[in-house]
């Protein structure tokens, strides 16, 4: 099964080296945590394979995006439809501590109408606001590699499959 095993780990690769790239051009990837956490296993027990693909707990998040209270938020999926983002927040705000050093990274430092700086405090309370009411736009960065590259998967792997199968038979 080694063709078998060779074309899973071949799909893998570019599944998240496309997910990837999807997310290195998107504006999401401030501090490179998600980014480096995303990868791939191929598990093979008793003749059946697993594919299995990881990343870190809030990347779902990201994928799938959050609803606001004032606005619903929709991803693609893996089968390219438009669906729901099962994430809302619904009586509380995100909190404001998560965006100290976010803001710091992004260098912001906005001014007030009167060319006044406005503190990091009063701008942390801000961006929390808009998110409880607007929500994450989710950005699908797994779910469209995965469905461009699932197209091919049922010819390829049966390639791979055959294979290995005539291959058992020539040795």
């Amino acid at each position: 099964m080694r063709n078998v095993r060779n074309y899973l780990k071949s799909f893998g690769k570019k599944v998240v080296s496309q997910a990837k790239n999807t997310l290195k051009q998107s504006d999401k990837n401030v501090s490179g945590t998600l980014l480096n956490s995303i990868n791939y296993e191929v598990k093979e027990n008793a003749g059946e394979f697993i594919i299995e693909f990881k990343m870190s707990d809030y990347g779902q998040f990201v994928e799938k995006g959050v609803s606001g209270t004032k606005q619903r938020r929709y991803y693609i999926d893996y089968k390219n439809q438009k669906r729901s983002t099962p994430y809302q927040y619904t009586n509380k705000m995100p909190p404001t501590r998560v965006f100290d050093k976010w803001i710091v990274k992004r260098g912001l430092a906005p001014r007030d109408e009167k060319g006044r700086f406005i503190t990091r405090q009063s701008l942390k309370f801000l961006i929390a606001r808009k998110i409880y009411f607007r929500g994450i736009q989710g950005l699908s960065f797994y779910s469209k590699p995965l469905n461009r590259f699932i197209r091919d998967f049922p010819k390829e792997f049966a390639i791979a499959f055959n294979k290995d199968f005539v291959g058992q038979f020539k040795t």
